[in-house]
């Protein structure tokens, strides 16, 4: 072997021990003899943002199935006590969470299959009392497995419901963060549709659910709306295969739509797929597995943010049900190897995932202990995008300085500040003015921020950074050169 594929091998080598180290340690979340469970429907179960990271699940420690929470307020450091969502004597299911700024939103259903939602407005501190979203008072009446997602001031919640003997997607809107809830919305199939799932980023949504055609079996299906929820597109198949498809995964970033689902390829073999759209959803890619193993992979778990794309998912390749994950830095164009996350003698499952600024926040069923309880595991330098925010004086102008260094290879810093809370994107284009990456689409707060951009997969040349926040827009040059 010459000297330099030694190199080559052992720059590989380093990049691969990087990447597993960024993994923090496993963190037992729940420490109770009774069973502490995760969504096992590929619903959020932890999310993110300035306020902390959140966690929601089921638990029996009463004696029945009710919904609690726990937060961390430091990045997943220290972890507050256990709080308990719901306290009646009937069995909740399924729960979702979602959380903007401060404002953090739960769902759930119980076991007269209602969907229920509750929500804090500060960070998981205190919980106003929960209101039910959906109304099955017909004879065929069953709502199950809510999902729910949130931007800014909006919130929107999916689920599947069977008002008139078949399940169809219904999903509610809230313009005001959860205080009041719009008249309920359905995008009506022939087909059994089921396990609704939901994802928001700016004005852009994706509902996934799996449809049971005759036949043919379960295939993933999906809508998109462009305008907050108002108006839907058609139902649009992502699956045509007559294989198995089930557990959808959404997730947006800009206008790139990403979904992720396990695909049966033989009796009780589940492989994990994603498929990617980079033009709003009006046409899809076609699929591909994302797991680099024959061994059945379940519960895929997605997440999307600028370029990064994060997947993690339950693996029985060591033949014993792990967590792996996957990450692509370039909008799911291409992606790296699988990374192993847990290491245990017992099963680990159903993992969930969330991601803010840089850092990645997954939690999953485990039953090392004895009985199932819930670990958590923490990825600070996760991302190809790193967001800080520096709110120690508010600005009184919007301003967006020139990117430093310039020209960069292959990373440089844009810095800018707004005067005014307001929905802000951060975009990067190309001469030809088309979108190369989103660095940045979200409600954020009054303040100064920066956001290191990494370029790693584009072409050198000269592309264009543009901020668009309230009223205030501004474009600038920048160089990059390989």
């Amino acid at each position: 072997m010459n000297l330099r594929s030694v190199l080559v091998l052992f720059f590989c080598f380093g990049f691969l021990l990087n990447s597993k180290a960024q993994w923090q340690s496993d963190i037992r979340l729940t420490n109770d003899p009774a069973s502490s469970v995760l969504s096992s429907y590929n619903k959020w179960c932890v999310a993110s943002s300035s306020s902390g990271v959140h966690v929601v699940w089921r638990d029996n420690r009463t004696g029945y199935w009710q919904i609690y929470y726990k937060v961390s307020s430091d990045g997943g450091v220290n972890w507050e006590p256990d709080i308990r969502l719901t306290d009646d004597i009937l069995a909740d299911f399924q729960p979702s969470i979602a959380v903007s700024g401060n404002v953090v939103h739960v769902v759930w259903y119980d076991e007269t299959s209602e969907v229920y939602y509750k929500r804090s407005p500060n960070a998981g501190l205190s919980w106003e009392p929960e209101i039910k979203l959906s109304d099955t008072t017909q004879v065929w009446g069953s709502a199950w497995h809510p999902s729910i997602s949130s931007t800014g001031s909006t919130v929107i919640a999916a689920w599947q419901e069977n008002l008139d003997g078949n399940w169809d997607v219904y999903y509610k809107r809230s313009t005001d963060g959860g205080l009041s809830w719009l008249p309920t919305g359905r995008i009506i199939t022939p087909n059994s549709s089921e396990n609704a799932s939901v994802s928001i980023s700016g004005t852009n949504v994706l509902i996934t659910w799996m449809e049971g055609l005759p036949v043919v079996g379960y295939e993933i299906f999906s809508s998109v709306s462009s305008n907050e929820g108002i108006n839907w597109s058609a139902a649009t198949p992502i699956t045509n295969d007559s294989i198995w498809s089930g557990y959808p995964s959404p997730a947006i970033s800009g206008n790139v739509l990403h979904i992720t689902w396990q695909q049966q390829l033989a009796p009780g073999i589940f492989e994990v797929y994603y498929t990617r759209s980079s033009g709003g959803g009006n046409s899809w890619e076609s699929a591909r597995q994302l797991n680099s193993n024959s061994s059945s992979a379940t519960n895929p778990s997605i997440v999307a943010s600028g370029n990064l794309v994060y997947v993690v998912w339950s693996d029985f390749r060591d033949f014993n049900y792990e967590i792996y994950g996957k990450s692509s830095a370039n909008e799911g164009v291409s992606w790296e190897e699988d990374i192993r996350l847990t290491n245990d003698p017992s099963y680990s499952l159903s993992p969930s995932i969330s991601l803010f600024d840089s850092a990645m926040h997954i939690v999953w069923n485990d039953g090392r202990d004895g009985n199932p309880e819930i670990y958590y595991k923490k990825n600070s330098t996760g991302g190809t995008v790193s967001i800080e925010n520096d709110n120690s004086e508010l600005p009184n102008n919007f301003s967006l300085t020139q990117n430093y260094p310039n020209p960069f290879n292959p990373s440089t810093k844009i810095s800018w500040q707004s005067p005014v809370s307001a929905h802000q994107t951060l975009k990067v284009f190309d001469v030809f003015g088309n979108e190369v990456a989103t660095l940045v689409d979200e409600y954020k707060p009054a303040g100064s921020y920066e956001v290191e951009f990494n370029a790693k997969a584009l072409s050198s040349g000269i592309y264009f950074y543009k901020l668009q926040a309230s009223s205030f827009t501004e474009t600038k040059k920048m160089i990059y050169l390989k």
